[in-house]
């Protein structure tokens, strides 16, 4: 579901080739595949479906004003909030959405004007889903399995795990899901040719990762690379796709080159993903030695294994003392 409605909504804005190519490197080299085979991720899944729907909606209301659509939008943007602790980031989607000048902001505030019950509407349905799914589930606690979210660690003031979130061998983003420095670069030709999305999905993706680098736990779970992040693949499809579209755009040479190394991208995901279900990437406490030992391995020898069980995760000694955290 995710992927179509995010195939959709760039269906907006760039040709079919584009979206395409879009669709199947998220699909497959990101660690969404990882997710797809498991059966313990059901709500990073499940967001990554509510914001492609969300920007969907958004998309269509800017076009084409219409009270079901703000209805559908108060529905899914209160399921979001609901289930996703920094979920009212969410917010800034739709009122950030084509605001990318004075001149756009003041057409912006003319139809709000114009459809002020559409906003109306929306923002009670967002709050009255919200309270009426929070009640539910304090009153029958454990029967929602997606209300059951709750970002490991302690809560503190200031990204002082930005570093370890992103580039840390343990779960680092970054380094499990390389193609990010594809929507990384794109941002520069989604402001260049597509400026109208820019502020708003710039300025999400990047609250909402600072909001997650203040977790301190957030990487230590069961899973291959960031599981923290999925609900930002919807609004990363923008700049990659205007990536892709620039290279396009470019010589045969030059295309060729990319899409090798797209291929490249798609191989190493697919490889490590069997590789972690097979157990040679461990999953909690990777570090710098087991990565380089089980790069690109298919099988480990049971001295590699024995001194593999013998290596202690330095880098996040400061994350075992609970107790400590707590009190702080």
């Amino acid at each position: 579901t995710g992927i179509l409605f995010t195939g959709k909504s760039l269906s907006f804005y760039f040709d079919v080739k584009v979206v395409s190519i879009t669709m199947i490197l998220f699909a497959f080299a990101t660690n969404l595949f990882f997710a797809g085979i498991s059966n313990t991720l059901l709500q990073p899944l499940l967001l990554f479906a509510l914001y492609s729907i969300l920007i969907v909606l958004t998309i269509s209301w800017h076009r084409k004003p219409a009270i079901f659509k703000a209805i559908c939008l108060g529905l899914v943007s209160g399921l979001i909030i609901l289930f996703h602790p920094t979920g009212y980031f969410m917010v800034l989607i739709p009122v950030l959405w084509n605001i990318h000048d004075k001149v756009s902001r003041k057409e912006k505030m003319v139809v709000v004007r114009k459809k002020w019950w559409h906003c109306l509407v929306f923002i009670a349905l967002m709050i009255l889903t919200n309270v009426i799914g929070f009640h539910a589930w304090n009153v029958k606690s454990g029967e929602i399995p997606a209300l059951g979210l709750k970002l490991r660690g302690v809560s503190t003031i200031g990204s002082r795990f930005l570093w370890n979130d992103l580039f840390s061998f343990d779960h680092g983003w970054l380094l499990y899901t390389p193609m990010l420095i594809i929507p990384a670069i794109g941002f520069y030709f989604l402001a260049e040719h597509n400026r109208p999305l820019f502020p708003a999905l710039f300025v999400f993706c990047t609250l909402d990762i600072l909001a997650g680098a203040c977790w301190t736990k957030i990487d230590n779970s069961m899973v291959l690379g960031q599981a923290a992040f999925f609900q930002l693949y919807p609004l990363l499809a923008f700049p990659a796709a205007a990536f892709i579209a620039w290279v396009m755009q470019k010589k045969q040479i030059l295309r060729g080159s990319f899409f090798v190394l797209f291929l490249l991208m798609i191989g190493l995901s697919l490889f490590q993903t069997w590789q972690y279900k097979e157990g040679i990437i461990p999953s909690p406490w990777m570090t710098r030695e087991i990565y380089g030992m089980v790069f690109g391995r298919s099988k480990l020898t049971d001295r590699e294994k024995w001194r593999i069980s013998q290596i202690e995760g330095v880098e996040f000694n400061m994350f075992r003392n609970e107790r400590t955290l707590n009190n702080r």
